[in-house]
């Protein structure tokens, strides 16, 4: 029976790129290194490279065997020598083959023109440098999942970005910047991805998650699906449970209901260590090999807090178009919360709450503006539209002095939200399992107008050189708390 568990989660990803050309250079050099040294990666790649015979074209016509030099050197020297290929002598795979050829059956015609056609496709493809390969075609595309929910989602650039309905299949690769998208296996699990995120389809019952947030709800029918990090494979024993893989790696594991298994993983994919976890528990697997408990407080606030189980529910934007006078075009976010990015071009700038106090909650979940931290010393104005009746507000930093605008069309709430200007504190709170990031490096004011009428704003220019760009945040009319969750003592006294 062939064990394929030894292989590294990557492997399946790197074939399908390599059979479409799009495989980068460091990719192609570990999978060489791999092909060399794994006798059951060969026979694997030997099977996958026949079905592509099979359900693509061929290669370029006229390639002959003798005529290549393949990058992939064991194939040709194999084929020279007789040694093995794929669990067996290439001889004998090409002796089969022609054997099977000399036989007058239209079965066996096939069955020869696939041995043959597959061997002339490894050799050719790997011979061809990465951006000459449009002698290989895609095969037919084998489903393994759908797309059966979105919410809020943005897209890397030049990728899949995939609609709700829409089939995804073997090998594909998701690259999720920021919101969610719900995926549902062909076996029925079903899966929230929040971004940004990297998650690999490897199967109906199966992916890869280089980085990124999911939560997986796994039914019987279900039992035995897979999640692979770069240093952990999960696999479900029937259970609901939510994975976290940091940047540099390391996995966080949660799990809700039910078991799962855990094995650790060496940088090779090779299992080191095995474990199972029970509902309620969580471990974080670290790149080193590390395994760490996630202490019991931080698990009850996490396996219930920390992951979306199911997609919002939609909304009816509130902000449309945000513009500035020199012609940018600013980010508008969904659902501001602990944590969320403030900033487009500081990705270690987050917004949290004052402690001890989370962020207010008339704030929750309210649609923001992401502008650039680098124009809080230009001289602009910013033009906001609403599509609805709205409360609008503006966040602004302390250290400035409030200018008369803000001053006269706009109320000071009383409420303050915070600022982590700190990548390593907020590492650190994702890593000891909080909810909040604790300490705030800045605090801003909270500052509303009631907007009766869809409309555009226009917000004077204010410099902030030296502080933080001010942002704005709004949240529709019939979805806002009443005037008195609203109203708290005013601080104005407290300002300078």
């Amino acid at each position: 029976m062939n064990d394929r568990s030894q292989l590294p989660p990557k492997f399946s990803p790197w074939l399908a790129a390599l059979r479409d050309g799009t495989i980068e250079e460091h990719d192609f050099a570990q999978l060489s290194e791999l092909l060399e040294q794994n006798a059951e990666a060969r026979r694997y790649y030997v099977e996958y490279m026949q079905l592509a015979a099979i359900l693509g074209k061929r290669a370029a016509p006229g390639t002959a065997i003798a005529e290549t030099t393949p990058r992939f050197g064991f194939l040709r020297q194999a084929i020279a020598t007789g040694k093995a290929v794929a669990g067996e002598p290439a001889r004998r795979v090409i002796a089969r083959g022609a054997d099977v050829l000399s036989r007058p059956r239209p079965l066996a015609l096939v069955v020869a023109s696939v041995v043959t056609a597959s061997l002339v496709m490894v050799l050719a493809v790997l011979h061809t440098p990465r951006f000459a390969r449009e002698a290989v075609v895609p095969v037919a595309k084998q489903v393994v999942a759908k797309v059966t929910g979105s919410h809020e989602t943005h897209w890397g650039q030049g990728g899949l970005r995939p609609v709700q309905g829409q089939d995804l299949a073997l090998g594909e690769q998701l690259q999720l910047q920021s919101g969610f998208v719900e995926i549902t296996f062909g076996r029925g699990t079903r899966v929230v991805v929040e971004g940004p995120a990297t998650l690999a389809l490897t199967g109906d019952n199966s992916a890869v998650l280089d980085r990124g947030r999911l939560s997986a709800l796994v039914p019987k029918s279900a039992r035995g699906f897979t999640v692979t990090s770069p240093v952990t494979r999960l696999t479900d024993l029937g259970t609901e449970f939510g994975v976290v893989v940091n940047e540099r790696s390391d996995t966080e594991v949660y799990v809700f209901q039910g078991k799962i298994a855990a094995e650790v993983l060496d940088p090779q994919g090779r299992i080191v260590q095995r474990d199972e976890l029970s509902a309620g528990h969580a471990c974080c697997f670290s790149q080193q090999g590390l395994v760490t408990q996630i202490d019991e407080e931080a698990e009850a606030k996490l396996c219930g807090a920390r992951f979306v189980r199911n997609l919002p529910k939609a909304k009816t934007r509130v902000i449309g178009d945000v513009y500035t006078s020199a012609g940018d075009r600013y980010i508008v976010v969904r659902h501001l919360q602990e944590g969320s990015l403030a900033y487009v071009d500081r990705p270690s700038h987050r917004w949290s709450g004052i402690e001890p106090n989370p962020i207010p909650a008339f704030l929750q979940d309210a649609e923001y503006v992401a502008p650039a931290n680098d124009h809080k010393g230009w001289p602009m104005e910013i033009s906001v539209t609403l599509l609805r009746p709205a409360i609008l507000y503006v966040l602004f930093d302390d250290r400035v002095e409030t200018p008369d605008w803000l001053k006269q069309d706009f109320v000071d709430t009383g409420a303050d939200i915070g600022m982590n200007e700190s990548a390593e504190l907020i590492d650190a709170a994702e890593r000891n399992g909080k909810t909040r990031w604790t300490g705030n490096d800045r605090v801003f004011s909270i500052f509303k107008r009631v907007v009766s009428q869809p409309g555009t704003i226009v917000l004077d220019p204010v410099d902030m050189a030296g502080t933080n760009m001010y942002t704005v945040a709004a949240v529709a009319l019939d979805e806002t708390p009443s005037e008195k969750e609203l109203s708290k003592p005013e601080k104005s006294a407290q300002k300078q």
